[in-house]
């Protein structure tokens, strides 16, 4: 993969990032690219939203949509935290 005309700036706030984690530029672009690639997008989050209880019977506001986001965050922390834990899992 090769990414053409990135700015200097973001280079170098991409290289100290990775410097803090101890990482190559390449190792720490690897993992944040893998990162992204593993997170649900909006749409995908409506979709399991709307199979898990079934068609929406009233209006979705924005703090459902706040709400659901958080605990899809606090539930990847946690398999995050049980995988560091035990990494076997």
């Amino acid at each position: 993969m090769l990414i053409r005309d990135i700015p200097a700036d973001v280079h170098q706030r991409l290289k100290e990032a990775a410097l803090r984690r101890g990482q190559s530029l390449q190792q720490f672009l690897r993992g944040e690219l893998t990162a992204l690639c593993e997170r649900s997008s909006i749409e995908e989050l409506f979709a399991e939203l709307l199979q898990a209880h079934g068609s929406v019977s009233r209006p979705v506001n924005s703090e459902d949509v706040v709400h659901e986001l958080h605990e899809e965050r606090e539930r990847r922390a946690e398999h995050l935290e049980r995988l560091i834990v035990d990494p076997g899992r």
